[in-house]
């Protein structure tokens, strides 16, 4: 079993549109969702919650957003997350990805010192980093694209809809709980396991991405460059482990396995395991998913709710229709 680790609780933001087509505007939104002291309903953020958030200009115009842990943050790695682009290429990438003009990329920098450059070999003046995935196509850069960020005291989850079934998704941050604290191998110091999830450049998230056991798809790792790509650091080095979701069921009905039988979503945890080069997860364990539990098929943007009490946050790849997805956990 995971090693145990506080529970990861859920901000939901409010939603926010670019106010124009070009990279820099989708960033102005994303600085403005994740820096934003409320969350969608307009309630105040605990201290927890509330991430160091900065734009950095080089010129005129937004290239990167800097996020940078809450104070007091149980996390003992200093983790920087940065998210980046412009309209010409920039960046170093991890593989194996490749830099793309007007895209924008992810990435995570562990052990951080000050801000140096987001296009640099290393964006922060100190620590471990090991290089950008793609964080979407270039079509999101339009002005009814919806930014939608959930915001946990160790992670960022951010869902970016172009359209009601046309997403990219992007999770980074302490994102796995390994299964010991074995510090040569399989946790860092703090017992975590800091990495990111990235829906890639080419395409959408796939509706029915429950089901695949390809590479195609969410919390999987591809071996293409704009595909769908997972990891996590290597404990103790810049190195990348990639991997992506065990798929343990072996029907093709995966989102029907999610209901139990009273026929409720009970929030499967999502274990991940090393790739093995050839677009296959079945390598070694790495960990546990913290904070993102499959659902089934659900309804993005809705709630279980206690009253007035948002208990689950669902997220899945349809905002009209129920499509295959996720529940994360509120803030209480």
């Amino acid at each position: 079993m995971a090693f145990p680790l506080p529970a990861l609780t859920f901000a939901r933001m409010a939603d926010v549109s670019p106010a124009g087509v070009l990279i820099s505007d989708l960033l102005d939104a994303v600085f403005t969702s994740w820096s934003a002291g409320t969350d969608y309903r307009g309630t105040a953020l605990p201290s927890t919650h509330l991430w160091g958030v900065t734009r950095k200009r080089p010129t005129v115009v937004t290239e990167a957003v800097v996020a940078l842990p809450p104070a007091g943050t149980p996390m003992g790695l200093s983790p920087a997350i940065l998210v980046a682009g412009r309209t010409a290429n920039a960046g170093t990438m991890a593989a194996p990805d490749t830099s793309v003009a007007s895209a924008l990329q992810v990435g995570i920098n562990k052990n951080s010192g000050a801000y140096a450059d987001w296009s640099a070999a290393s964006p922060m003046t100190s620590g471990q980093f090991f290089g950008y995935w793609r964080g979407g196509p270039t079509a999101m850069n339009a002005a009814g694209t919806i930014v939608r960020s959930y915001i946990s005291a160790e992670s960022i989850f951010t869902q970016i809809i172009t359209s009601a079934a046309v997403q990219s998704w992007f999770y980074v941050g302490a994102i796995a709980s390994p299964y010991n604290n074995d510090a040569t191998n399989n946790a860092e110091s703090d017992n975590r396991l800091y990495g990111m999830v990235a829906s890639g450049g080419t395409s959408s998230v796939n509706a029915s991405w429950l089901n695949l056991t390809t590479a195609a798809a969410f919390l999987n790792h591809a071996t293409s460059a704009g595909g769908h790509h997972c990891g996590v650091f290597q404990p103790g080095t810049a190195s990348l482990y990639p991997g992506g979701r065990r798929c343990l069921w072996g029907t093709a009905a995966v989102a029907d396995s999610l209901i139990d039988s009273a026929g409720w979503y009970d929030g499967e945890a999502v274990e991940i395991g090393k790739s093995l080069g050839t677009n296959n997860n079945s390598g070694n364990r790495l960990g546990v998913i913290r904070g993102l539990f499959l659902a089934g098929s659900v309804q993005s943007g809705r709630y279980l709710r206690n009253g007035a009490t948002d208990l689950y946050h669902y997220v899945s790849m349809n905002t009209g229709a129920a499509a295959d997805g996720m529940m994360l956990p509120a803030v209480p």
